[in-house]
């Protein structure tokens, strides 16, 4: 799978927050599969401080930041997180990942 951005002007700069569904929509058995197309979509993008930075925030029934986007600064950092990104099980409430995402990108994932 390939992604393109087209961008004319740009820096090559980009900020990517992953919003990664973790709740029993999912179901565990098929968890794994979506932390390999998350990682799938990461090895495309040049990841460095001064390039791509990826961020994550994870939900089910509540919703926390996984890591900011300063966290990680190569791509084998930023996969190896993702691949760590727990299952969490619960209801799914995508309101809660909306509001977090709102709310805290400035403060927790935009670092």
């Amino acid at each position: 799978m390939e992604f393109v951005i087209p961008c004319a002007g740009c820096d090559d700069r980009l900020d990517v927050v992953l919003v990664i569904e973790a709740s029993n929509n999912i179901r565990s058995e098929r968890y794994p599969h979506v932390l390999e197309l998350l990682s799938s979509v990461v090895e495309q993008f040049d990841v460095a401080a001064n390039k791509t930075r990826f961020g994550a925030l994870i939900y089910s029934h509540t919703a926390r930041v996984q890591f900011n986007l300063s966290e990680y600064n190569t791509i084998q950092d930023v996969m190896s997180a993702v691949k760590r990104v727990p299952f969490l099980g619960g209801r799914t409430r995508v309101a809660n990942a909306l509001q977090l995402m709102v709310s805290a990108s400035v403060r927790h994932i935009v670092k």
